[in-house]
């Protein structure tokens, strides 16, 4: 569903500022982690928190789902530092200049590359379960880039038995096939709205998909500005619809064993996924990156190849060349003249190209603006000049 929904349970206010944790930091499998709720809770939720790791608005919305409904529902929730200690500089953020580009663009290829942090989960929850033996049902929440760990931890064969994502990073329809576990998802105003359309209609599972449409990426977590009132509420709302949603679903199932070495058809499998989920994040890092630019990979090639033609060597030459060229890529990228069609073009053709990904478009826009392409270069635009 979209749209505003009032969730049954109840949340504390949020505090706005200067937020004391309630929880402790524990090292469970080899990691930092956040344990808070009453140790003698039976149900668990693991969080995989955003790219800036442990903020004061994730610790708190942990404690929330902690000790919200103690009354009724308990349970322990464990937030592992998959960064260990060093996260994303808020700095980075947004990244309009090409050094804070470089380095967010790193850290997502790096330390927060989601294959990679994905396989480290099974064994979290193993060790999970040996820290805290009364655990039997395991949930799982991911925030921002921590969505996409959730998508990716909770297809079949799953250790989870109830997921939620809020404001999720790389939404990717094609993951929806395949989650096996019923899946909450609240998205902010700035998510892609056709991703998230397409994974909702590609789920077989029980769902609940609500859009905040006044929140901005991140309200849940790093980037909610709880001294907004506004925005506190939203959080606490937000928090009251994923507390809710796991106590209808996480309770009718119970948690599997995980072995604490891979078999060979798991590791082949983790080898398969690494190559498929690359295709997914890489493209859309680079689509993020350069639309803060007003590129997107159309114009930001027809710059790179038209500052390759420079012959003269006169630098009054070439400084006018340069101008020429970038009013020709300002056309092409997302605010110019042909901006919608290079939009469509960069994401369902130049994307595709580079990931080797030959099947069928999926819609008849994107069929029109590869053909678009195709006739911008031919009318002259790029190629130098009509014949």
């Amino acid at each position: 569903m979209h749209g505003h929904s009032e969730a049954c349970c109840s949340v504390p206010p949020a505090v706005a500022k200067d937020y004391k944790e309630k929880g402790k930091f524990e090292e469970i499998g080899g990691l930092k982690t956040y344990v808070t709720g009453p140790s003698s809770a039976t149900s668990a939720i693991f969080i995989v928190y955003d790219i800036f790791g442990y903020s004061p608005q994730v610790l708190q919305g942990a404690d929330i789902l902690a000790h919200a409904d103690d009354e009724h529902h308990q349970y322990q929730v464990y937030i592992p530092d998959f960064f260990e200690g060093k996260p994303a500089d808020h700095s980075w953020y947004p990244p309009d200049t090409k050094e804070k580009g470089e380095k967010l663009g790193a850290f997502f290829q790096g330390p927060a590359a989601p294959p990679k942090n994905a396989e480290k989960v099974p064994k979290l929850v193993a060790a999970i379960k040996k820290y805290s033996p009364k655990v039997e049902k395991l949930g799982v929440l991911g925030m921002c880039w921590g969505g996409k760990i959730v998508s990716l931890t909770s297809q079949s064969g799953t250790v989870f038995s109830a997921a939620a994502e809020v404001h999720p990073a790389m939404v990717d329809p094609n993951d929806a096939k395949d989650i096996a576990i019923p899946v909450c998802m609240l998205p902010s105003k700035d998510e892609d709205k056709e991703a998230v359309k397409g994974f909702q209609e590609n789920l077989k599972v029980q769902n609940h998909i609500e859009t905040f449409p006044d929140q901005v990426h991140g309200w849940m977590a790093a980037r909610g500005d709880l001294e907004n009132e506004k925005v506190r509420k939203e959080y606490e709302r937000g928090y009251a619809v994923v507390l809710d949603f796991f106590h209808k679903h996480l309770l009718s199932h119970t948690i599997h064993q995980i072995p604490a070495i891979m078999s060979n058809d798991e590791q082949s499998w983790t080898s398969k996924k690494y190559n498929e989920y690359y295709n997914s994040y890489v493209p859309w890092l680079e689509d993020k990156y350069l639309a803060w630019f007003g590129e997107n990979k159309v114009s930001y090639t027809a710059k790179d190849q038209l500052g390759k033609t420079k012959i003269t060597g006169n630098e009054g030459v070439d400084k006018l060349q340069d101008g020429v060229n970038d009013t020709v890529g300002g056309q092409l990228g997302s605010k110019g003249l042909l901006g919608g069609v290079t939009d469509q073009a960069s994401k369902e053709g130049v994307n595709r190209a580079e990931t080797g990904d030959t099947g069928p478009l999926d819609t008849e826009q994107a069929k029109k603006a590869q053909k678009g392409w195709g006739e911008t270069l031919s009318f002259g635009y790029v190629g130098g000049g009509k014949k």
